[in-house]
């Protein structure tokens, strides 16, 4: 069983990882029950989809404030009460300290122990496997007391220093410590294991180096090319996150380059900066976003599918990285799957995606911290980059070779091989 956030039909990044694991380990013969939250009542029933079997529970508070406030006018009784479940469990998660300091939201924890309650007492299992962001489920597995083989799949750092974790540092640390001597193993991120295993020597067999599995082929996309306008269209897909990825420097990156490239005398037949994702209004926070409404496009949240189109035919996809220094956005592996060629903006030379894209020719590097203030030193190497590497694509096989432990099947085998060996 893999214990996640949101999973089937949702398409984040966390959805994605555990899309691929679960069809690495079915193609390899395992039998895998997906549970997830959903915000949405018509996704909570149990489904069977491609040989796994599907669980989504249903938490309304999970649904965002945006997603509340459109619903407002349609339901307002039932969109209204909701409201109300929201604020009063966010007040739950600040007030009380139990939730509070480990930044437990309390509508989720219930969902979680009401499921392995009903649930893992009546059907046994190899192993269950919590994943990604996994307080809220280690947290109510634990008070659960369930007799049963467990692990962690830990790709995100909430329990290491960076943004929104440095308030009850040290209890969440303390907690992730307990988790890991309860639980089989913790696959995580090479270096998050590298940090862990000098913090706990003691613990230091628990945890498993494991790299995310998102480099994979992309199958066919259907429907009609995204841009079709002859422009040459630079793509971010992900969230934005105000001071853990905001997009300011970037867009004076790019605003510089178009000017750079309109004194040209063959001109260009022009560009747009396409943002697909959450938390757009960082955008148009931004300074130069004002005069940049003509080659700015924000697309918002769309559905994995429309995501991998839009990568699959832009021209250069952008990378904004995280100001997180523990924290790769998994979305560069999506990114590097393709085979198009990158820009990645960074904050510090030390980030953590740099010896991933070390390895990927198809790559400009530039530190937003390092550039002059109105960008052109970093819009001069823009437009090299760009003129270079206009249409130029590289096989899937020969990312493949390169980016190997980063694919489904290389982390599945990982994966069975820990649960394979018995408690550490």
């Amino acid at each position: 069983m893999i214990v996640t956030k949101g999973y089937y039909p949702h398409g984040d990044a966390t959805g994605a990882v555990v899309r691929n694991v679960t069809e690495a380990l079915i193609a390899q013969g395992h039998s895998v029950h997906v549970a997830g939250l959903s915000g949405e009542k018509a996704d909570t029933a149990v489904m069977e989809r491609r040989g796994e079997r599907i669980t989504n529970l249903y938490v309304p508070e999970m649904r965002s404030r945006a997603q509340l406030m459109r619903d407002l006018k349609k339901k307002p009784l039932r969109t209204g009460g909701i409201m109300v479940r929201r604020t009063l469990a966010e007040a739950e998660r600040s007030l009380l300290r139990r939730y509070r300091e480990l930044s437990v939201y309390p509508p989720y924890a219930r969902a979680y122990r009401r499921f392995f309650r009903e649930h893992l007492r009546k059907e046994t299992y190899d192993l269950v496997l919590i994943t990604l962001m996994p307080q809220d489920a280690v947290w109510a597995f634990q008070r659960e007391k369930i007799r049963c083989p467990w692990a962690v799949y830990q790709l995100d750092t909430y329990w290491n220093r960076g943004t929104d974790t440095e308030t009850n540092l040290e209890e969440r640390k303390a907690f992730e410590r307990r988790m890991a001597e309860e639980c089989a193993f913790v696959l995580t991120t090479p270096l998050i294991a590298k940090a862990n295993g000098k913090l706990w020597p003691d613990l230091k067999d628990k945890w498993i180096p494991s790299e995310f599995p998102m480099v994979r082929e992309a199958g066919k996309i259907s429907g009609e090319p995204v841009f079709r306008d002859g422009r040459t269209h630079l793509v971010f897909a992900g969230a934005l996150y105000p001071g853990l990825r905001p997009p300011e420097k970037a867009v004076r990156v790019i605003a510089a380059w178009k000017e750079l490239v309109e004194k040209e005398p063959a001109g260009d037949a022009g560009i747009c900066f396409d943002f697909y994702g959450g938390h757009q209004e960082l955008v148009e926070a931004a300074p130069d976003y004002p005069g940049a409404k003509d080659w700015i496009a924000l697309h918002g949240s769309v559905s994995s599918e429309e995501a991998a189109r839009a990568r699959e035919t832009a021209d250069f996809l952008i990378n904004i990285d995280n100001t997180n220094p523990l924290q790769v956005p998994s979305k560069i592996f999506e990114y590097i799957s393709t085979g198009k060629p990158v820009v990645n903006f960074v904050f510090d030379d030390r980030s953590p995606i740099l010896p991933y894209l070390r390895d990927y020719p198809l790559c400009l590097t530039v530190n937003l911290n390092r550039m002059r203030e109105d960008g052109s030193d970093a819009a001069e190497k823009l437009a090299a980059f760009v003129q270079e590497n206009r249409g130029k694509r590289l096989p899937f096989a020969q990312i493949r070779e390169r980016y190997l432990n980063c694919t489904p099947e290389y982390v599945a085998e990982q994966l069975v091989t820990a649960a394979g060996s018995g408690p550490r």
